[in-house]
This record gives structure tokens, sequence and C-alpha cells, in this order.
């Protein structure tokens, strides 16, 4: 008898823990799902836009976090001055309809572009228009001249061709660049590259988060030597096309305003170049890249990771990658080469001070790179970090830095260097 009344709570406990089984059950059954959705202040944009950029379907659960999710990536579009997400009770029974209610902006722009870093000076302008058509597709014209770079760029991206899941990137550019390469921070080579061409890149969006793209990648190229003060024959400098075929995958589940980056992104990038393409040139080039970032403590602070994998075989000499300025601070703009690289930048944003139409913040950074050719493998001196701090000037609405400056220690190489860009970089 004396096992009974353990038996006894044993029994409780099933039927307790059975009665919170169900009563979650008939929460589930019973919860809120949307019956329809209603789009008012629209007046450019149109109501199927809206409604995409929100992620929500007819007959969703209906939950705090569905409705703020749905709130940012509305207003994370660049398209909108204010968005509101409300709740509206429908006749029939546990049924509500969903209403957005967003004011919009104008949706084309002019801003300035400045890039100043050692050993590199360009300005320029860019021209935008982010809602063409009402289709929240995307049109840009950047140019900038200086002394190390000329470009002209014109690019055009359809998220939904003829609103279907269809989706078009373009861009084509002429580039005249000077190309300095380095050896203990002193200049060994300088190269004049002038190219032109284009990239064209459909795709197909699987889901809202998901797009895979295969297209096709044109440039006119010709690199000559403008100076050398040691014979480097790693690569020869040459002229010809290059024609290559792109494929590349990518998921999406972002959200981005005012400055503000959270949510994870990762692509998946293959490059393939050769005689088949009638390609003057034979190379190919894998990448791999993700960033995310996390918003903290009443959407004041901001940490953001970027990291990426880059790895390529008989690249061009025009193709290969740097390191040094703006992607690893602290360093001369691209005083690094090689056919492999990885990098990690870790950044931290946090407030300053907030006016009417203007946001102020500061960040803090750390950038490690590791950038060599295979065929020298891999050495301590590979690897190079950067650190330090900056401001950030942010237009209400506006993704892109107004104003940005950093200044940065390199650690290897154990100098400050900095860094003032303006408007639109590219």
């Amino acid at each position: 008898m004396s096992g009974l009344p353990s038996i006894a709570r044993v029994l409780c406990i099933l039927s307790l823990v059975n009665f919170i089984a169900n009563s979650s059950l008939r929460a589930e059954v019973f919860a809120d799902r949307i019956e329809a959705i209603q789009v008012v202040g629209n007046e450019k944009t149109k109501t199927s836009v809206v409604e995409s950029l929100s992620h929500l379907e007819i007959d969703d659960e209906v939950t705090e976090k569905l409705l703020n999710d749905a709130k940012d990536r509305i207003k994370s579009s660049g398209l909108f001055e204010e968005v509101e997400v409300e709740r509206l009770r429908s006749p029939n029974a546990r049924r509500v309809i969903i209403r957005l209610r967003v004011k919009e902006k104008t949706s084309w722009f002019v801003a300035p572009s400045l890039q100043f870093s050692t050993n590199a000076l360009t300005g320029g302008f860019v021209f935008g228009e982010s809602n063409l058509l009402g289709h929240n597709k995307k049109a840009l014209v950047f140019a900038d001249y200086g002394p190390s770079a000329r470009r002209f760029v014109l690019a055009y991206r359809d998220p939904a061709v003829w609103e279907s899941d269809l989706t078009l990137t373009v861009d084509s550019i002429f580039r005249w660049d000077r190309m300095i390469e380095y050896q203990d921070r002193t200049e060994v080579r300088r190269v004049r590259l002038l190219d032109y061409g284009a990239t064209i890149l459909p795709g197909y969006r699987w889901s809202q988060k998901f797009v895979s793209s295969v297209g096709a990648y044109y440039r006119n190229v010709d690199e000559k030597l403008k100076s050398e003060s040691q014979a480097l024959n790693r690569v020869s400098l040459r002229k010809g096309y290059d024609v290559a075929i792109v494929v590349k995958f990518e998921y999406d589940d972002t959200t981005n305003y005012d400055g503000l980056f959270h949510g994870a992104r990762t692509s998946l990038e293959s490059t393939l170049s050769d005689n088949r393409f009638f390609s003057d040139f034979d190379y190919n080039k894998e990448e791999i890249r993700f960033s995310s970032g996390l918003v903290f403590m009443n959407r004041e602070y901001n940490w953001q990771n970027h990291m990426s994998i880059q790895l390529g075989q008989n690249l061009p000499y025009y193709r290969e990658y740097t390191s040094g300025g703006n992607n690893l601070r602290g360093y001369i703009d691209r005083q690094f080469r090689g056919d492999t690289k990885y990098s990690l930048s870790e950044e931290f944003y946090y407030p300053i001070h907030n006016f009417n139409r203007i946001i102020v913040r500061g960040v803090l950074f750390y950038d490690t790179n590791v950038i060599y050719f295979k065929d020298a493998q891999f050495s301590r001196d590979a690897w190079k970090n950067g650190m330090g701090g900056g401001l950030r000037f942010y237009l209400k609405g506006i993704v892109i830095p107004l104003i940005g400056f950093d200044a940065a220690w390199g650690a290897e190489d154990h100098t400050y260097a900095t860094y003032l860009s303006v408007g639109a970089t590219f």
C-alpha cells in the first residue's frame, strides 16, 4: 500500500501535463489569424509591393513578433518615412484584418560622393531612383573622378520582373584605375587599368528570403605597366576580353533602416571564365559571404559582423583580391594582394545624439584579413589586423551614412590611418 501515494502523484503529474498540452493546442487552434491585409497611404507604391515587403500572408497566425517583423521589413525597404501596423477585429470569430499604414518619401535622390584615405582620393555624385514605376525597382547612376580612379556605373535591380518570382540584376561599368603594389609600404609596381563591360544576372526567388541567379560577366580589359622598381613575375599583364559565367545563391533575412542592421545574410558565388565562352582569360573564383547584425537595448545599439572566404585560381591581375583601406582599416588602400582571402570585420554602433533629421552614432571596429597567393603558401605575414573607432552621420530613413569618419591602428605595421567618406561610395 505504501506505493499508492507515489502512483497517485505520478497520475496527478501526468494529468497536469495533459491539461497543459491540451490548453496549448486549443490556444493554437483558436489563435487569431489574418483574414485580410489592407494598405493605406501609398500613392506611388503599388499595394502588392507593400504586401510583399511585409511577408504577411492570409491565414498567418498573428503574433506581436510577426507584426513587428513586418513593420521592420517595410521600413527597411527605404521607400517609406513612416510605417504603422494596425490590427482590426473582423466580424468573423478569431479573424483579424491587418492594416499597413505608410507614408511615402521621395523615391529619387541625388547625393555627393567623396572618399579619402591614405593614397586614395575620389569625388563624384550618385543619382538613384529607389521605387521605379512604384514597383520597388531600383536604378542608379554613379560617377567619380580622382587621381587614383575614375569610374562610371549604371545599375538596375528588379526584385519581381512583371510581378513574378523572377529577378534581374544588371550592372555596367567604365573604369580607369591606377593600381599600385607595395612591399613594406613602399611602392614597387604601378599598373594602369582600363576596363568596361556589364554583368547580367537573371534569377528566381524561391521564397521571400532565398534567391538563385545564373548570368554572364563581360569586360574588355587593358592592363599596362607604368613603372616597376623590381621584377615581379608572378602574373603577366594582359589585354583582351573577359567572359565568364556567374552562379549565385543568396539567403537574406535582414532589416536595415536608419543604419541599424539586424538579421543574417549569406551568399555563395562562383565565377568561371575560359575559352569555351570565347574568353581570352582562363580562371575561376569562389566566394562565400556572411553578415549578421543584432539590435538591442531599445534599438539604440547595434552589433554587426561581416565574414568572407574568397578563393581564386589563375586570376587575372585586375581580379586579384586586395586588402587595405576601407576593408582593412589601418593600412594603405589595396596594400596587400592575393588569390586567397579570408576576412572578418566586427563593428559595434552606439548612439551619440538624435537630432530632428540627423542621427549621430559612434562605432568601434576590429578588422582582420588573411590574404596571400597559394603559390607562396600561407605565412604569419599574410595575417593583418586593424582596429579603431569612428563617427557616422545618418539622415533619418536613409540606410547609407551621410558622412563617415574612421581612425584606425594597423597592428602589424604600427601605423595610424584615417578614412573619410561622404554620401554613397562604391
